[in-house]
């Protein structure tokens, strides 16, 4: 009988701490990661060709080409119309040079022969059309009014983004950013290609006005605007279909947008992987009706690391996130009681410091003392964290690609005089550092999850 009762009193125990736990609130996740419906379709597609004598070479082939790349342009241009009808229930199709003129699905069979691209405007003398550039600004300018919240439209721009030192100030530059700035602003991304292609033509209007004869490849891009989801539909159709052997060094792709967080940190996967153990410190399960990471601390121990790998939450092609702060609610856990401290802002993020920032590896440190400011945890005590991870910034560097494809009008005589076979591009640079700075400027704090973890401090 005195056995039955022992038991019934220790079953009346354990249930009464579940209970008191149950009723600690730190202990209740309250984070509800944010998913957003996926757009299945765009209600129209807008595909705009560059049709400038420019872009001829990537269509004319030739077998003294001593390149060993791919005539890529030609893989992908051919893919585009395919892709994009998946994704869209309405597909617009433009050729722009001097204007922008809209054109038929017969018509854009033609963008892989030269013909589309030697075709001379009406408006422009004979002869006199390898004068004349193609300027996306006017592109840009024509799809900021066409972007929409309660619309859902995808933008594609196929160009050699050839930018002359003109399309880079004044109100053309304006141009160029507002379309940027409005899609950010309506939960759109931006999705910039870069790929090399082979080439076998004349490059006009160099900054000095030459041509350049010489070069057997050439990068080309494609601009990709929309919701999120299409604009990575796009490019794993791309991807899949014409991009799937070609080989990293000729082909790169970044993507822009507000919405950077494709993994948010759970309680369900944020894990003991975490955490990195010093000496001291081990894994303890000193409460059993707690399913959180629980570690143990001795009087002498070195800091507890907390890594995060923004590979495994971040939105791929993404600039990395930066200045994470880890905002902590904290309480006491003794016998049957769960007593919160009532923190300030200034007090929460002093749990967990960041100790640095390795592009995607970002590691805290917990219970440092070496470090005055944090607030360590009295001793001889139990407790539980519950951390907030908020992304206050984003890397505003241009992606290396950028500057590597990349040349300026000072640089000119050095190409041509070197007769060099892969063409960078005018101003490429510069483009990249603007869209970072759009990236950087309209950005807004950003959550990254919510753990909870609990410590005892021996």
């Amino acid at each position: 009988m005195r056995k039955v009762n022992n038991y019934i009193y220790v079953l009346l125990i354990v249930l009464i701490n579940s209970l008191a736990f149950a009723d600690c609130e730190i202990l209740n996740t309250s984070f509800i990661p944010d998913y957003k419906e996926s757009t299945p379709k765009a209600d129209n597609a807008f595909i705009f060709f560059d049709a400038s004598l420019n872009m001829e070479g990537f269509v004319r082939k030739d077998e003294i080409n001593i390149s060993e790349v791919n005539y890529n342009y030609l893989r992908v241009i051919d893919k585009i119309p395919f892709a994009v009808a998946s994704l869209s229930n309405n597909q617009f199709f433009q050729k722009y040079f001097t204007g922008i003129k809209t054109i038929t699905a017969n018509e854009v069979l033609k963008t892989s022969r030269p013909e589309f691209y030697t075709e001379c405007p009406p408006n422009i003398p004979e002869g006199q059309c390898h004068l004349s550039k193609s300027k996306i600004s006017k592109v840009l300018d024509t799809i900021s009014n066409l972007i929409s919240k309660d619309q859902k439209n995808l933008f594609i721009i196929i160009s050699d983004l050839s930018l002359s030192n003109e399309e880079l100030v004044g109100k053309n530059i304006e141009k160029i950013k507002e379309p940027f700035i409005q899609a950010l602003n309506s939960d759109q991304a931006i999705g910039v290609f870069g790929i090399n292609s082979k080439f076998n033509g004349n490059i006009w209007g160099l900054p000095s006005g030459r041509k350049y004869e010489q070069a057997y490849e050439r990068p080309f891009f494609i601009i990709a605007i929309g919701p999120d989801g299409l604009v990575t539909n796009f490019k794993e159709l791309i991807d899949s279909e014409a991009l799937n052997q070609i080989p990293d060094k000729d082909y790169h792709f970044n993507l822009y947008s507000n919405t950077l967080v494709m993994n948010p940190l759970t309680a369900e996967n944020f894990s003991i992987k975490n955490f990195i153990f010093g000496k001291g410190i081990l894994e303890n399960s000193f409460y059993d009706n707690v399913d959180y990471a629980q570690i143990s601390f001795s009087k002498r121990h070195d800091p507890l690391k907390v890594q995060l790998d923004l590979n495994n939450i971040q939105v791929p092609n993404t600039p990395y996130l930066q200045n994470i702060s880890a905002n902590a609610e904290v309480a006491e856990l003794k016998d049957d009681s769960c007593r919160e401290y009532k923190l300030n802002n200034e007090n929460k993020i002093k749990f967990l410091i960041e100790e640095s920032q390795n592009e995607n590896l970002i590691t805290y440190n917990f219970q440092d003392f070496s470090n005055k400011d944090s607030n360590l945890l009295r001793r001889g005590r139990e407790y539980v964290l519950r951390v907030n991870f908020i992304a206050n910034s984003i890397d505003n560097q241009r992606a290396n690609w950028f500057d590597e494809w990349g040349y300026d009008q000072t640089q000119e005589d050095e190409l041509v005089n070197n007769g060099v076979d892969f063409f960078p591009v005018l101003n490429l640079s510069n483009f990249g550092l603007l869209l970072s700075q759009i990236q950087n400027e309209n950005f807004s704090a950003q959550k990254l999850g919510e753990v909870i973890f609990l410590a005892e401090i021996q």
